[in-house]
């Protein structure tokens, strides 16, 4: 299934994981040359290495870090990104990865938060997910809400926004947010800088 075809779809629970062969490192090392060579744009530079940003077509793009000892990605997420009348401009992040390394703690909320949510007015979750995206949507979701943005999901067009005076895991727990089945295959998360 192509990454646009599953732009702004929701949590379908998928076994395993997805590393887009760069878990190998000589197609990682082949990736990062040729994202090299595409002419990102520097966005930070630190001890670990060098974060990169790459436009793609249609307000899509990609993110990598490239180490600074290997020349490997030791971070990756693409996104793509649609304009919708209630929640204005949002992307999806369509393909993340992320090695265990030093330096690397933080990196996918920080560009979730400081650079997507900073660009766009909604982040809105992908529709196939395994128990890893599911957890860092938890996060991310109940640290908006700490941060007093608007969190909820969207089934099928309908969007409900999370009431605080629920307690959270109450919340999730109501919606029927996740799972294996094809009723959640019109079913988003997404949390947003547009008030409700």
């Amino acid at each position: 299934m192509r990454a646009n075809e599953i732009l702004l779809e929701m949590p379908y629970l998928m076994a395993g994981t997805a590393d887009w062969g760069l878990n190998d490192p000589k197609r990682n090392l082949r990736r990062a040359t040729a994202l090299l060579h595409n002419n990102p744009t520097l966005i930070e530079t630190n001890k670990f290495g060098s974060f990169y940003r790459l436009a793609g077509a249609y307000g899509g793009g990609e993110f990598a870090h490239i180490s600074a000892t290997s020349s490997l990605i030791t971070y990756y997420m693409k996104y793509e990104s649609k304009t919708r009348a209630d929640l204005g401009r949002c992307a999806t992040q369509v393909k993340v990865w992320m090695t265990i390394a030093p330096g690397m703690t933080s990196i996918a909320k920080d560009t979730f938060f400081k650079i997507m949510l900073a660009e766009f007015n909604t982040m809105i979750s992908d529709r196939i997910q395994t128990d890893d995206d599911r957890r860092f949507w938890m996060r991310r979701m109940a640290e908006a809400i700490s941060n007093g943005m608007r969190v909820g999901m969207i089934d099928v067009n309908t969007i409900m926004d999370y009431d605080p005076s629920i307690d959270f895991q109450t919340w999730i727990n109501s919606i029927d947010g996740w799972g294996k089945d094809s009723k959640h295959r019109d079913r988003l998360f997404y949390i947003s800088n547009i008030p409700a």
